[in-house]
């Protein structure tokens, strides 16, 4: 390898080891039975939400409310994962040049950075709102509920499938997971 090689492989190396721990991490939140079931944009399960709202003593005004919030974050969630898709693809298309740009691969890995950070902002900001729409109460309750679940799951994980076949008891997965909601 010649010297001006040699000075980018290392730097070059390390980002893309940095970058596919990162995708990884990501894929390992997406998975199946994760927080909003794939759902892009939302890290929220609605469909537990609906099935607690009788025990929550949820109202049909504020599900609605919930739901209508639900539904405007992952229009917009969509739109920020796209974004942030098609900018990791502009950053391995500027890593696989043959004579890598550094400036233009840092302002894409910048752009990647950016993103991320608006999704989770978005994710949590619905999270935000919609413990808003819940008494203080419900909360509790929804907590006490998730902790139930969170039990079930973890002898799930032992080798005990529910009646669905899915790990996690009769309920399906444990809904449990970075930005689950309302804990």
């Amino acid at each position: 390898m010649n010297r001006p090689t040699r000075t980018l492989f290392v730097p070059l190396t390390l980002l893309l080891a940095f970058l596919m721990a990162t995708a990884g991490t990501a894929l390992a939140r997406k998975g199946p039975g994760g927080p909003g079931h794939g759902r892009p944009g939302a890290e929220f399960n609605l469909r537990m939400l609906e099935r607690a709202a009788g025990r929550l003593g949820l109202d049909d005004a504020t599900l609605s409310r919930i739901k209508d919030r639900v539904y405007q974050a992952e229009k917009i969630g969509i739109d920020l994962k796209a974004k942030l898709e098609l900018a990791k693809l502009e950053l391995r298309r500027a890593l696989d040049a043959d004579a890598p740009d550094k400036g233009a691969v840092m302002t894409r890995v910048e752009e990647v950075g950016d993103l991320e950070t608006r999704l989770r902002q978005h994710q949590i900001g619905l999270m935000l709102d919609v413990r808003g729409m819940l008494t203080p109460e419900q909360r509790s309750q929804l907590k006490q509920m998730r902790s139930e679940r969170r039990a079930r799951g973890k002898r799930g994980k032992r080798g005990h499938r529910g009646k669905r076949g899915h790990r996690g008891g009769p309920d399906g997965p444990d809904d449990s997971g970075p930005g689950a909601p309302l804990d």
